[in-house]
């Protein structure tokens, strides 16, 4: 029994140690935070269902196209149950959207592609922009390869639909370290122990279509929304 004892006082520093010496990231990047101090509530309704409080931060983009500034916002809705304390091991839906905030007499915008991805931050390097999921949808050969317009009046949005990091074989192993041909699911304390939150990264691809040349052109907006996420109480 007393072996049995040392044997076990002996391993425990050993753990502790190897936590200690985490290898730490040499940069941890964060986008705009997205807090009670930057949304503001919004109420989207659709006639199947009951009215949905989420929160929403804009972001406005002034894009240059020969000498022309192109006036451009961004928009992000959440639950307000995600806002503060993001959740890794359950969905999470992420309402994105686009629009101009003043229509150009000479030029029509039209939105291409759409791309987001959810990563993980950290201050340790094995954790830091693990990914969670990502999107990636085309519109570039709808409307005759026009894409989908956009104007003042009429914004484009689509749901980010966020699975769960259970989900995600790509997660698990890379938060296992790709050791092992089976492995085991992460718990949500776990993954709170060692980050701090997510960066939700939104590229817009958009076509600028010159009315008098009918030439179309391409830009990108881009966007990094950090999520914050509460550490578990010990």
């Amino acid at each position: 029994m007393k072996k049995s004892k040392l044997i076990w006082l002996t391993i425990i520093p050993f753990t502790l140690l190897l936590a200690a010496c985490e290898e730490e990231a040499t940069e941890v990047n964060q986008g705009v935070h997205f807090s009670e101090k930057t949304a503001q509530t919004s109420t989207s309704e659709n006639k199947a269902e009951e009215k949905v409080e989420t929160k929403e931060i804009q972001l406005n983009h002034n894009v240059n196209f020969k000498g022309q500034t192109i006036p451009i916002q961004t928009t992000v809705a959440i639950n307000p149950n995600r806002l503060n304390n993001w959740l890794y091991t359950v969905p999470t839906t992420v309402e994105l959207g686009v629009k101009l905030t003043n229509d150009l007499n000479n030029l029509e915008i039209n939105v291409l592609n759409a791309y987001s991805d959810v990563s993980l931050s950290s201050k340790y390097a094995k954790y830091n922009g693990l990914r969670q999921d990502s999107m990636n949808i085309d519109y570039a050969k709808t409307n005759n390869a026009q894409g989908i317009a956009i104007d003042k009046d009429m914004p484009f949005s689509i749901p980010f639909e966020i699975e769960s990091v259970d989900n995600s074989e790509q997660f698990v192993y890379g938060w296992n370290g790709y050791v092992a041909s089976d492995y085991e699911y992460v718990t949500e304390r776990e993954i709170k122990r060692s980050s701090n939150g997510v960066n939700l990264n939104i590229v817009w691809t958009l076509g600028i279509k010159d009315k008098q040349s009918n030439r179309m052109f391409a830009t990108n907006v881009k966007d990094t929304i950090f999520f914050e996420s509460k550490r578990p109480k010990e």
